[in-house]
């Protein structure tokens, strides 16, 4: 089994998610409803990935339904708050305006 870490940037309408397995980026986008997460949950199985350290902003109702599919799947789920996502990246001197998924991973 790999080790991988997904970043998610999560909104009303998709899920953005960058997928940090070794030392490599592989970056996917999904619906943020149930196929989406049966679409993600294909996705990760195609990269031969079992389990994940999922981590994603604390985004209200909008990451809820994401975060209990992923635990309920086995996954390991974490949930930050997005001001601690934004201290990491400037500690990191990361510049990005917003929804940078990489810095979710890395937090995690």
């Amino acid at each position: 089994m790999n080790e991988a870490i997904l970043g998610i940037d999560v909104s009303k309408k998709d899920l953005s998610i960058a997928l940090l397995l070794h030392t490599s980026y592989k970056k996917y986008k999904v619906s943020n409803n149930i196929k989406g997460f049966i679409g993600l949950t294909k996705w990760l199985q195609a990269q031969g990935i079992e389990q994940v350290k999922a981590c994603m902003e604390a985004t209200g109702s909008y990451g809820e339904k994401l975060a209990d599919y992923l635990y309920e799947q086995g996954h390991q789920v974490h949930i930050v708050n997005p001001a601690c996502i934004k201290a990491f990246a400037r500690s990191k001197l990361s510049r990005h305006k917003r929804g940078n998924t990489k810095d979710r991973e890395k937090k995690c």
